[in-house]
């Protein structure tokens, strides 16, 4: 803008230079006038405008400082370290209003605590808020292996990543890093649906924790995404029951929660505990007698519910005890063990 003020000051002169004499004074005092109101209506504009500028970057800043820091609220602690390894990666881009993760977890081996294997295509995603849209600002996609080391309190820490190499030779890294789930890689990668579909649930988990009157995130050049509304009773730990050994052979407890609706089993034999997302299958003992069997950790587990609310369980040395209906008190106790 202080280049408006000068053309409109040598404007002036030239006028003046290329007036007679005799009505010099006239001239100059009109000039004079002309270049006074001209400088000042440029120097307005150039304050007006700076003014408005800093109130946009203040606005601009208001609307960053909104918007809460992502924390991951399920229980999965392995998930959990793996997002929150993610939130770093962040720094590799321009600052946002918010950094959000995302990815496919696609194998977990957790054999040895001291280097547990996380192979997955893992993200991180930049956004800016617009209204009641989060643009997307920047982004990336960080395919590889992630070494976690299980600590004392039962969480884990990412000590090392494996990042795929980018360019020519992405395939036979993928091959390389990825070993005999490779094309599960691949598969996961090209499935979009998926993907998107992970990304939001995301999204829309952050959204329902914090209160935000958000609706929709939208990738540069693409349409907005409508986020699906989350309750924020969904993501709390809901106690699904549980059971309790009783036969005096065995201090085992078993209970069951869902966090987001995922599945979830806390089990605790002596001062020993695992819990976290299981899987299920049906089962026979060689009596005859039904159960489900039941995966968490490195470890497999197996209950039964009867009508009345008693059962049995199955330790992991395939032991089975008679058990009663676990208290929801006890069962908080154990949660709370794991936080």
């Amino acid at each position: 803008m202080r280049r408006i003020a000068l053309a409109a000051f040598m404007v002036a002169t030239f006028a003046i230079m290329l007036t007679g004499c005799s009505d010099k004074t006239e001239t100059t005092e009109a000039t004079t006038a002309a270049t006074t109101e001209a400088v000042t209506e440029a120097t307005t504009e150039e304050v007006t405008t700076e003014a408005a500028t800093e109130a946009d970057t203040a606005s601009d800043s208001e609307a960053a400082a909104e918007l809460p820091k992502y924390e991951y609220n399920g229980v999965d602690t392995i998930e959990k370290a793996v997002y929150e390894y993610m939130l770093t990666k962040a720094a590799d881009y321009p600052e946002g209003a918010v950094a959000i993760p995302a990815g496919t977890i696609i194998d977990v081996d957790d054999k040895d605590p001291e280097d547990v294997k996380v192979l997955g295509d893992f993200e991180i995603y930049i956004y800016d808020l617009e209204g009641d849209t989060l643009k997307t600002k920047a982004g990336g996609s960080y395919p590889g292996m992630m070494h976690l080391k299980k600590n004392d309190d039962e969480t884990y820490t990412v000590t090392s990543f494996d990042e795929v190499e980018s360019g020519a030779g992405f395939d036979d890294s993928v091959k390389e890093i990825f070993g005999d789930k490779a094309d599960a890689y691949f598969t996961a990668a090209s499935d979009m649906e998926q993907r998107n579909a992970s990304r939001g649930t995301l999204i829309a988990e952050y959204v329902a924790a914090n209160g935000l009157a958000i609706t929709k995130y939208q990738d540069e050049g693409w349409d907005p995404v409508a986020i699906s509304a989350v309750d924020p009773a969904d993501n709390a730990v809901v106690y699904m029951g549980g059971l309790y050994s009783h036969d005096g052979k065995s201090d085992m407890n078993l209970a069951l929660f869902k966090s987001s609706g995922v599945p979830v089993a806390i089990v605790q034999i002596g001062d020993k505990i695992w819990y976290g997302e299981m899987t299920t299958e049906e089962a026979t003992l060689d009596d005859g007698r039904e159960y489900i069997s039941l995966k968490v950790e490195d470890k497999t587990f197996g209950y039964h519910f009867y009508e009345d609310g008693t059962g049995f369980l199955i330790d992991d040395a395939g032991e089975v005890h008679d058990s009663l209906a676990l208290d929801e008190s006890v069962a908080n106790d154990m949660k709370a063990m794991t936080e």
